[in-house]
C-alpha cells in the first residue's frame, strides 16, 4: 500500500516533533503529540511522500507589488521587495511565492534558511525516504471562499485569510490581530469560523470575537468542533495543490544510479588499442580479432541467458533476438519475457507519453525497476494497474513532483512475484 509520512516540527524546539502515517489518505497511526525525533516510524521501503508541515509561527507572509517584471525574473526581485518589510538580512531568509492576487501582486511568504536545513533533514533515506514537500502547516486549515477560517490549538490560532495569505497568532493576541485585519481589509468575510478542540471550554474566545470585533452586519461568527488538529491539516493537505516551498537550494534533487553496460569493458579496450594502432597495424588486427571473438562469446552466453530453454545458439545473435522479441516468444517470467509484457502496456494511451528514463535488473530482490517521467500522479497509478491486469506483479516505489514533471519508479515482477 502507497503510504505517506506527515512530519510537523515544534514551532519552538527542534528536537520535537509530531507525526502521522497516512495509507489512502486516512491516518491509520501518528504520535502522541509532540515526542522526540527518534520516535518517528521506519519503513522497510520508502514512503509514497514524506511531507513537512512547517510551524507557521515561524513563517512571515507579505503582499508585495512587482510592476513590470518580466516573470523569469521575479524569484530575483523578491528579496528587493520584501526587504523593508522584514527586520533581518533578507540574504539569512529563503523566499517563496505562494500565489497571485493580481498580475503584479504576490503573496510571499520568508523563513530563515537555518530552519529551513532544519525541517528538510528531518527527511532520512535510510528509515523512511527524504522530504518530499514541505509547506506551512497553517495553508492546511480548511478554506472557503469569503471565509476567515481559524483553528485554535491548545495556545497557538492559525489563521487562514484566503488561499494563499495565512497568519499565525497566541491565543492570547488574537482578537486583537483579527480586529486590525478587519479594519484594513477591502474585501470583509461573510464568516469567521472557528475550529475549536473544546467548544465549551472556549466561550470566552467566542465572546470576545463577537465583543470586541468591530463586525458589520453582513460577517458572522460560525464554531465547529474537531477532533484532532493532525488529521484536520492532513485531510485538507490532500484536497489541495499547495506551492511546495523546496525551491532554489531546497529543490528535492533524485539520485540516479549509475547504468553498467555489458559492453563497457570491451569498448574501453578497443578504444585504447585504436590509440596503438597508427603505429601497430599489424599488432592491432591480432587484438580486433581478438576482441571480436569475445564479443562474439559474450553475445551467446548472453543469449542463452536471456532464452535458457534454446537448445541451439543460431548463427546471427541479432536476427534472432529480433525475431523473438517480435513474435513475444520470449519466456514468461523471464527478462525478456518480462519487458515484453511491459512494452505492451507501455504502447497503450495514455501511457505511450510516459518517458522511460532508466531499466535496471536487481537480482537481489528480484524484478525490473523503472525510472519514469510523466505528466499527472494518476498515470501512475493507472500504469501499475495496468501492468498488474497484464498478470505482473507491480508497485510504486515512490513518486514526486516537480516543476510540472512528476517522476517516479515502478518495481516490476513476474506473475510469481
Amino acid at each position: 500500500m502507497l503510504k505517506t509520512l506527515l512530519i510537523r516540527p515544534h514551532p519552538f524546539k527542534a528536537d520535537l516533533i509530531q507525526w502521522g502515517v497516512l495509507e489512502n489518505q486516512l491516518l491509520v497511526d501518528r504520535s502522541q503529540g509532540y515526542q522526540s525525533i527518534d520516535t518517528l516510524p521506519q519503513a522497510e521501503e520508502e514512503y509514497f511522500e514524506v511531507v513537512c508541515l512547517a510551524p507557521s509561527a515561524r513563517f512571515f507572509v507579505a503582499k508585495v507589488e512587482l510592476p513590470n517584471v518580466n516573470p523569469r525574473m521575479i524569484k530575483r526581485a523578491l528579496p528587493f521587495a520584501i526587504e523593508e518589510q522584514v527586520a533581518t538580512d533578507v540574504e539569512t531568509l529563503h523566499l517563496s511565492v505562494l500565489g497571485k492576487e493580481s498580475k503584479q501582486k504576490l503573496f510571499v511568504s520568508a523563513v530563515e534558511h537555518e530552519l529551513m536545513r532544519q525541517w528538510v533533514a528531518l527527511g532520512n533515506e535510510e528509515t523512511h525516504g527524504p522530504i518530499t514537500q514541505l509547506v506551512p502547516d497553517a495553508l492546511c486549515v480548511p478554506h472557503q471562499a469569503k471565509c476567515w477560517e481559524l483553528l485554535v490549538e491548545e495556545d497557538d490560532v492559525y489563521v487562514r485569510i484566503d488561499e494563499h495569505y495565512f497568519i499565525y497568532s497566541e491565543h492570547e493576541n488574537v482578537v486583537h490581530i483579527l480586529d486590525a485585519l478587519y479594519q484594513e481589509s477591502d474585501a470583509k468575510p461573510e464568516i469567521i469560523r472557528v475550529y475549536l478542540k473544546n467548544p465549551d471550554g472556549e466561550k470566552l474566545l467566542v465572546a470576545s470575537l463577537e465583543n470586541h470585533l468591530a463586525m458589520s452586519a453582513d460577517t458572522a461568527i460560525e464554531v465547529q468542533s474537531y477532533t484532532d488538529a493532525l488529521e484536520l491539516l492532513a485531510n485538507e493537505f490532500f484536497k489541495q495543490d499547495l506551492e511546495n516551498h523546496l525551491q532554489g537550494d531546497y529543490r528535492l534533487i533524485v539520485k540516479k544510479e549509475k547504468k553498467q553496460s555489458p559492453w563497457r569493458l570491451p569498448l574501453a579496450l578497443a578504444a585504447v588499442w585504436a590509440v596503438f594502432a597508427v603505429g601497430h597495424y599489424q599488432y592491432q588486427a591480432v587484438v580486433i580479432e581478438e576482441q571480436a571473438l569475445t564479443v562474439k562469446k559474450a553475445s551467446r552466453d548472453l543469449y542463452r541467458t536471456l532464452f535458457p530453454d534454446t537448445q541451439r545458439t543460431p548463427r546471427s545473435i541479432k536476427r534472432s533476438m529480433q525475431s523473438k522479441l517480435s513474435s513475444e516468444q520470449a519466456p514468461v517470467g523471464s527478462f525478456v519475457g518480462t519487458l515484453v509484457q511491459v512494452g505492451q502496456v507501455r504502447q497503450q494511451s495514455p501511457f505511450n507519453s510516459m518517458l522511460i528514463k532508466s531499466i535496471r535488473f536487481n537480482e537481489k530482490r528480484g524484478g525490473l525497476l523503472l525510472e519514469m517521467n510523466a505528466n499527472t500522479v494518476t498515470t501512475f497509478d493507472e500504469f501499475k494497474t495496468a501492468l498488474v491486469d497484464q498478470g505482473l506483479n507491480a508497485e510504486l516505489t515512490s513518486v514526486a513532483s516537480q516543476e510540472g514533471t512528476v517522476f517516479g519508479r515502478v518495481r516490476i515482477g513476474d506473475a510469481n512475484g
